[in-house]
């Protein structure tokens, strides 16, 4: 089931975006603006974006997997996690589980690039990207979407379904299939995410 830490002292209170702040939230409406700095080329593919709020959500996603955007910049890359993020919306999944989801992934990227990201090509840098935020689904959600249905929404037009499946169980191998992150680093991920996000602790929406 789903889980999160507790603020843990010591994470950090911004985090940078390609070289600049993300801005404050205060008298903003949540979706309907976009916390990113003027020129960020994730601006350039807002059409794709179930609104702008995921604009900030994968600007996060990215910097923390520390995914080098001269090799994953491009219109192809950003509508399919784009499309990743409005698939996940569509499942009716509370934004503070797509921020966990996103946490979880980004860090099983930063492990699975330091081994093998030299060899993986802006397309595949994308579809392992996604691929992550699945294995993350199927960890830390009870019910799961499956393969088939995120293949048939997301990978259809890349490789068919069986190439899927072995590429996922090949990211499994490279995290010794373990799933689990430290709480910790989970929670270095999660301050990040709150920054852009209404996040709804016991029934409040606190606006950071």
């Amino acid at each position: 089931s789903m889980t999160t830490p507790s603020t843990v002292a010591g994470t950090p209170s911004s985090i940078a975006i390609s070289g600049s702040s993300i801005s404050s939230r205060a008298g903003v409406r949540y979706g309907q603006s976009s916390c990113l700095p003027p020129g960020h080329w994730l601006r350039e593919h807002e059409r794709f974006a179930y609104n702008l709020e995921d604009l900030d959500l994968l600007a996060v996603y990215l910097e923390l997997s520390k995914a080098p955007k001269e090799r994953f910049a491009s219109e192809k890359s950003a509508k399919l996690t784009l499309s990743m993020l409005r698939f996940l919306r569509s499942l009716d999944i509370p934004v503070q589980d797509i921020c966990c989801l996103l946490a979880h992934a980004s860090i099983y990227f930063k492990d699975i690039y330091s081994a093998i990201g030299q060899n993986m090509n802006r397309e595949e840098l994308a579809n392992v990207l996604v691929l992550l935020v699945f294995l993350a689904h199927s960890h830390v959600h009870d019910e799961t979407c499956q393969l088939k249905v995120w293949h048939r929404y997301l990978f259809k037009g890349y490789c068919n379904l069986p190439t899927l499946s072995k590429a996922t169980l090949e990211l499994m191998k490279r995290r010794d299939y373990k799933l689990r992150v430290d709480d910790y680093d989970l929670e270095v991920a999660l301050q990040c995410f709150r920054q852009v996000i209404r996040w709804k602790e016991e029934g409040k929406v606190v606006a950071i």
